[in-house]
């Protein structure tokens, strides 16, 4: 089984959550529920492809298939710990911001 690499699964991401089904517009890209997921190559989507993650459905139609599905799982964020802040007081402006 080949490994995803991380735009990959991004993509596959993005697509799960419009619906897991798009088609290819004019300029290239996939449109799924009504938005184009932008930002992806089109190598990537013939990598997911050849891959088995995706599927052509019909005329220029591509779905997820239950590999991509699988895949198709985000990655936990990570949190700063540092940035989180337990007061509930409002932050002082510093000197000079009047």
């Amino acid at each position: 089984m080949a490994k995803v690499t991380d735009p990959q699964q991004s993509a596959l991401v993005k697509l799960k959550a419009h619906g897991g089904e798009g088609v290819l517009d004019k300029h290239g890209k996939i449109v799924a529920s009504g938005v184009r997921l932008t930002g992806f190559d089109a190598v990537t989507w013939l990598r997911l492809l050849t891959t088995g993650h995706i599927e052509v459905r019909g005329d220029l139609r591509v779905g997820l298939t239950q590999k991509g599905e699988a895949a198709a799982i985000a990655k936990p964020v990570r949190i700063n710990p540092h940035g989180i802040h337990s007061r509930r007081e409002p932050t002082p402006a510093h000197p000079g911001a009047e």
